[in-house]
């Protein structure tokens, strides 16, 4: 969406950063129009957990957004600088977007659509910030004209199925997605599916399933994974109904409690139990197995055909 200086602001004697829409997009009315959305959208959320929007204008034909400096780091930094997070790490981070991502919602009816570790940033004195609302949607009459119908917005190794199939009417939920997404890179050290490039992910995230992540960190807890399969269940109506309900099931597994969640229903999960959960390897049996190799297989044959 942009290129980000950073940069002084004379009149306050403080750095910002400046967000430049770039050449190519600035010349299609489409993304102008989403771009000044997201100034709008952004400027109306005060929250220490959110990035701050300072102005956003046009000058010399640059359209451009003035933002918070964030002295710091992103957390997609951190794991590629630490390899992965401890699970408490991970779920302290996570605590602070949910509840950022909790005030866009309840103030404004607005979804992020691309949370990844590479939006989440942490400052220097510790505070952790949601980064990019480029692809935020706002729930309102007003937003419709400037959401692409049928379009996938978002990074597809943490896109929502939802999201991945294009549907127009995206909500929170598919923030929750995201959010399980990012907890799963922080722990394991690497996103799901991130041994499929692109949109070939993005596809996966409709009916494939990912490892456990204890097959790469032993050290995660059952409760972390059972608070990561809720979170990228693969209907959205089997994720937490609310930002609070994340939140609680965040503080549970912090206690080191069991949720009290009714187990997904089979093949709901994103998350593929193998051998760690006999039930979930029992609803998902070999046969199952051998179909999803068929549908992958013949998917990528496809793909190559046409290419």
């Amino acid at each position: 969406m942009g290129t980000v200086y950073m940069a002084r602001q004379l009149s306050l004697n403080r750095y910002v950063a400046i967000k430049i829409l770039p050449d190519v997009l600035a010349k299609n009315a489409g993304y102008v129009e989403r771009f000044k959305f997201e100034a709008m959208a952004a400027a109306r959320l005060k929250h220490s957990n959110i990035v701050q929007i300072y102005d956003f204008g046009m000058e010399n034909a640059f359209h451009f957004l003035v933002m918070e400096f964030i002295n710091g780091e992103t957390t997609g930094q951190r794991v590629r600088r630490k390899e992965r997070l401890d699970e408490e790490s991970a779920l302290l981070i996570g605590e602070s977007v949910a509840v950022a991502l909790d005030h866009a919602w309840r103030l404004a009816k607005l979804v992020h659509r691309d949370i990844k570790p590479d939006n989440i940033m942490i400052d220097e004195d510790g505070t952790v910030k949601v980064a990019d609302l480029g692809l935020a949607k706002m729930v309102s009459e007003s937003a419709r004209h400037v959401t692409l119908v049928k379009t996938m917005l978002g990074t597809p190794h943490y896109c929502s199925p939802e999201q991945a199939r294009g549907l127009s009417e995206v909500d929170f939920r598919a923030d929750i997605y995201a959010l399980g997404a990012t907890l799963y890179h922080f722990v394991v050290g690497q996103a799901p599916f991130s041994e499929t490039p692109g949109l070939s992910a993005m596809v996966r995230n409709i009916t494939d399933f990912i490892p456990d992540p204890r097959e790469f960190n032993p050290s995660v807890s059952e409760s972390f994974v059972q608070l990561l399969e809720i979170m990228m269940a693969k209907d959205r109506d089997d994720r937490q109904n609310s930002w609070a309900r994340v939140l609680s099931d965040i503080d549970c597994v912090l206690k080191k409690g069991s949720l009290t969640h009714a187990r997904l229903p089979a093949r709901a999960s994103t998350i593929h139990r193998g051998l760690k959960k006999p039930e979930y390897q029992a609803a998902e049996g070999s046969a199952a197995g051998k179909k999803r190799t068929s549908w992958w297989t013949r998917l990528l044959g496809r793909k190559q055909n046409a290419l």
